[in-house]
C-alpha cells in the first residue's frame, strides 16, 4: 500500500513539474517586449516632423519666411500637441509594463496590436492638419485612441489575473486590485475623451477640438482624478493618507517615477532617428542629375550646394552633443519622476524639430532678401536653446533631492564636469541668435561651421577636468565614464551590515502607487 501510495505522489509530482515547465515556456521576459515597443514609439514620435519639413520646398519664396511660417501655423500646433500625446501614452506602457516580468503570448499579441494604431498616428495627425474641420479626420484620430486604450485595458486585466507574469514586489502585495483599478483608470480617460470628442466632430469640430486638447494632457487629468480619490476614500490596504489633498495631487502630477532605463532607450532611439532623418533631405535634394547638356563637373556641382553639407554637418554634430549632454544627466540619476520625464520631453520636442530646421538653412541659405538668411539661423539657434536649456532643467529638478535623485558617486567634480557641458550648447546658440540681429553680419556658412567646431569646447572641457582632477584627487569622485568605483573596507561592511540588518518601515505616508512605478523598490 505504502508502495502503491508512493508511487502515484512520484507520479504527481512528475506531472506537476512537466505542467510548471511547460507553463513557464509560454512566459517570455518583457525586456524584449519592450525594447520593440521603445523603437516604434520613438520612430513614430519622429517622423511627425518629415511631412513638416518635406513642406519648405513649396513655400513661395516671393514672401517672407515668417510670412510663410504663419501660414503653417496650424501644422506646427497640431504637431506639438501630437509630440505630447503621444509621448504621454508611452508614458502609459511604461506604467503597465513596470509591473509586469514576464509576458504570455496573449499580452504579447495584444501588444503587436496595439502597436498598430500607434504606428497609423502620424498618417492620421498629417491629414487632420490638412483638414482641421473634417470630422472624418478626427473620427480617423480618434478611433486610434480607442483601440490602442482598450488594448492596454486588455493587457492590464490579463497581466493582474495571472500572478506569474507579475514582478514579485507587484505579485504578493495586498494592492494589486487598486494598482490595476489606476492602470485601467489611465486608460479609461483617454477613451471617455475620445469618444466626445468622436461625437461631437460630427455635430461641431471646433468643439471637438476643445476635447481633443483634453487628452493630451490625459495623463494629467487622470493623475488629478487619483490624488482626489485618494484622499477622500483613502486607501483600502489600511494606510493612513496625508493631512492635505495637495500633497497626493503634487505626488501623482510630479513625483510618480518612471523605468529610467526605458525613458533613457527611448531617448537614444529619438536621438538616433533625428540624427539620421537629417541625411533623407541631403540624399534628395542635394544630388545632382545626369545632365549630358551641362558644362558643369560634378565638384562644381557640389560647391554650390556646400551650405548643405555644413548645415548637414552642424546639425549632426549639434544632435551628437545633446545626446552626450543627455547620456551625461541620465547616467547619474537613480530615479525620473514625472517632473524630470516632462522636461525631457519638452527637451526631445525640441530635438525633433531640427530636421526642419536643416530644410530651412538649405532653401534660405545665401537668400539675404528681408533678411530670411538671418532668420533661418535664429530659428536653428531658438531650438538648440531650447532642446539644452531643458536638459539643464532636467538636470536641476533631480538637485532638488540630490539624495535620492542621483547615485552616491554623484558629486564634486562630477557635477561640475555635468554643469558646464550642460551650459556649453545654451551659451552658444544664446550668442549665434543676437548676432543674427545685426543686419547684413551673418553668413549661414560660418555660423554652421562654428556650431561644429563647438565639439572642441567639450574635448577641453574634458582635458581641464582629467588635469584637475589629478592634481587633486581628493576633491572629487569618479567621472560619469567610471562606471567601476572603487570601493574601500568600510563602505563595504558599512553595505553588508545594512542588508543583514531588519528593513525599517515604510511610513505611512508612502503612496501605495510607488508600487507601480519603482519596479526595483520592495515593498
Amino acid at each position: 500500500m505504502s508502495a502503491d501510495t508512493s508511487r502515484v505522489h512520484r507520479s504527481i509530482f512528475k506531472k506537476t513539474t512537466r505542467d510548471n515547465m511547460a507553463r513557464e515556456h509560454r512566459f517570455m521576459s518583457a525586456e524584449r517586449v519592450e525594447g520593440y515597443t521603445d523603437a516604434v514609439y520613438a520612430i513614430v514620435i519622429t517622423i511627425l516632423i518629415v511631412p513638416i519639413a518635406g513642406d519648405v520646398a513649396d513655400y513661395d519664396m516671393d514672401k517672407t519666411l515668417f510670412e510663410n511660417l504663419y501660414d503653417e501655423l496650424s501644422v506646427f500646433l497640431i504637431y506639438i500637441l501630437a509630440f505630447i500625446f503621444i509621448y504621454s501614452i508611452w508614458e502609459d506602457h511604461v506604467w503597465i509594463f513596470s509591473a509586469i516580468e514576464h509576458v504570455a503570448d496573449t499580452v504579447s499579441l495584444a501588444n503587436i496590436v496595439l502597436l498598430l494604431p500607434i504606428t497609423f498616428l502620424p498618417y492620421s495627425v498629417t491629414l487632420l492638419s490638412e483638414f482641421i474641420e473634417d470630422a472624418f479626420a478626427i473620427f480617423m484620430l480618434t478611433s486610434c485612441v480607442i483601440v490602442a486604450s482598450c488594448l492596454e485595458i486588455l493587457i492590464t486585466c490579463v497581466a493582474f489575473s495571472r500572478p506569474k507574469m507579475l514582478k514579485e514586489e507587484v505579485r504578493g502585495h495586498e494592492a494589486r486590485i487598486y494598482l490595476r483599478g489606476m492602470m485601467v483608470l489611465k486608460s479609461s480617460v483617454k477613451i471617455v475623451l475620445a469618444g466626445f470628442a468622436t461625437g461631437l466632430a460630427f455635430a461641431s469640430p471646433y468643439a471637438s477640438w476643445a476635447f481633443l486638447i483634453l487628452l493630451v494632457f490625459h495623463d494629467a487629468i487622470a493623475a488629478v482624478c487619483i490624488g482626489i480619490y485618494n484622499y477622500y476614500k483613502g486607501f483600502s490596504v489600511g494606510l493612513y493618507r496625508h493631512r492635505h489633498c495637495g500633497k497626493y495631487l503634487w505626488h501623482h502630477l510630479f513625483e510618480m517615477k518612471l523605468d529610467k532605463d526605458r525613458v533613457a532607450v527611448f531617448s537614444d532611439g529619438v536621438f538616433s532617428i533625428v540624427a539620421t532623418l537629417i541625411i533623407l533631405d541631403l540624399s534628395t535634394d542635394a544630388v545632382p542629375s545626369v545632365d549630358a547638356e551641362t558644362s558643369k563637373s560634378l565638384r562644381e556641382t557640389l560647391a554650390e550646394n556646400q551650405h548643405m553639407f555644413l548645415s548637414y554637418l552642424a546639425s549632426f554634430v549639434t544632435v551628437g552633443l545633446l545626446w552626450i549632454n543627455h547620456q551625461a544627466v541620465v547616467h547619474h540619476v537613480s530615479v525620473v519622476t514625472r517632473l524630470m520625464s516632462a522636461l525631457n520631453k519638452a527637451s526631445l520636442l525640441f530635438l525633433g524639430l531640427l530636421p526642419f530646421c536643416f530644410k530651412l538653412v538649405a532653401e534660405y541659405a545665401g537668400d539675404s532678401t528681408d533678411r530670411n538668411e538671418n532668420y533661418v539661423v535664429q530659428i536653428n539657434s531658438a531650438c538648440m536653446f531650447f532642446a539644452s536649456i531643458c536638459q539643464l532643467l532636467l538636470y536641476a529638478a533631480a538637485c532638488r533631492h540630490s539624495d535620492k535623485h542621483f547615485h552616491d558617486s554623484h558629486k564634486g567634480l562630477s557635477k561640475i564636469h555635468v554643469i558646464c557641458k550642460l551650459l556649453i550648447i545654451p551659451i552658444i546658440s544664446l550668442i549665434g541668435f543676437c548676432v543674427c540681429f545685426m543686419p547684413n553680419t551673418v553668413d549661414a556658412d560660418v555660423i554652421s561651421i562654428c556650431t561644429t567646431c563647438v565639439i572642441l569646447l567639450y574635448a577641453i572641457l574634458k582635458l581641464v577636468m582629467e588635469i584637475v582632477h589629478n592634481v587633486k584627487p581628493d576633491c572629487g569622485t569618479a567621472d560619469e565614464g567610471d562606471e567601476d568605483v572603487d570601493m574601500n573596507a568600510t563602505e563595504i561592511n558599512g553595505i553588508e551590515n545594512k542588508s543583514a540588518g531588519t528593513v525599517e518601515e515604510k511610513s505611512c505616508d508612502n503612496d501605495v502607487s510607488e508600487l507601480s512605478i519603482d519596479s526595483g523598490t520592495k515593498l
